[in-house]
């Protein structure tokens, strides 16, 4: 059985998530209190009506042109709306007069992310990491660049950074157990994905990737019931692969 084709699919669907689940709510840096176009905006943010908090935030800007604090909210809301070159620009005017601005450089490297340029997050976490050598998620981004370029090596060593920095985190686990398993390491792999399952039971990412790594290693039987699992929760390539393969277990 050859899941080569599947296994990279699931993997960079989830790792492509990984960017989304790391930008930051603006609310937890709301600082500027000023104004109450500031104020309703982080409201907005807060609920989700992005592009209406991105008009309010706007309109700080013009009687305030000068505010990082604003520029940082109004950036973060072109981010969660997918406008990543607008949030890069942003980002960068800020980073222009504040360079060791920790949240606009994460955020900046999530937006180069997303645009798939993939050596500039790395250099944009490389910098924070340099400011900042504990930011676990920090490297757990430089981590999903470097296997996006197919630099496992790196990769591992940055999810184990990110590991030794907080244990408590499942997905770096759970990458890290994907970067095993392009290295075909599968042993290492399960463990890892054990231990993301340990931390959380309700991801099918989880267990659909175990049960990849368990057929190559030929723990069939395991290896369907981690399917059963994963289409449990949902994961529709499961219930095929389920089909296809453990009519006999």
């Amino acid at each position: 059985m050859n899941f080569e084709n599947s296994i990279i699919s699931n993997l960079n669907k989830n790792l492509y998530l990984l960017a989304i689940i790391f930008i930051l709510p603006i609310s937890l840096y709301a600082q500027d209190k000023t104004g109450s176009d500031v104020d309703q905006g982080l409201k907005l943010y807060g609920s989700g009506n992005y592009a209406e908090a991105r008009e309010l935030f706007e309109s700080a800007l013009k009687k305030d042109p000068t505010s990082n604090d604003i520029r940082y909210y109004l950036a973060n809301t072109e981010l969660a709306l997918t406008n990543y070159k607008e949030a890069i620009k942003m980002y960068s005017v800020i980073l222009s007069t504040d360079k060791t601005n920790t949240n606009a450089l994460f955020n900046r490297g999530n937006a180069y992310y997303e645009t798939e340029d993939y050596k500039k997050t790395i250099k944009d976490m490389g910098t924070l990491i340099g400011i900042d050598p504990n930011h676990a998620d920090a490297f757990s981004l430089r981590g999903s660049a470097c296997f996006q370029l197919d630099l496992f090596d790196a990769a591992l060593n940055d999810f184990s950074s990110a590991i030794n920095l907080d244990s408590t985190n499942a997905d770096h686990y759970y990458d890290r157990g994907n970067t095993y398993f392009m290295l075909e390491n599968y042993s290492a792999a399960i463990q890892d994905y054990t231990n993301a399952i340990r931390i959380n039971d309700k991801k099918a990412d989880y267990y659909f990737n175990r049960a990849l790594s368990e057929f190559y290693l030929q723990m069939n039987s395991s290896g369907c019931s981690d399917l059963e699992k994963a289409a449990a929760l949902g994961d529709k390539d499961a219930k095929s692969y389920i089909n296809e393969f453990c009519n006999d277990f």
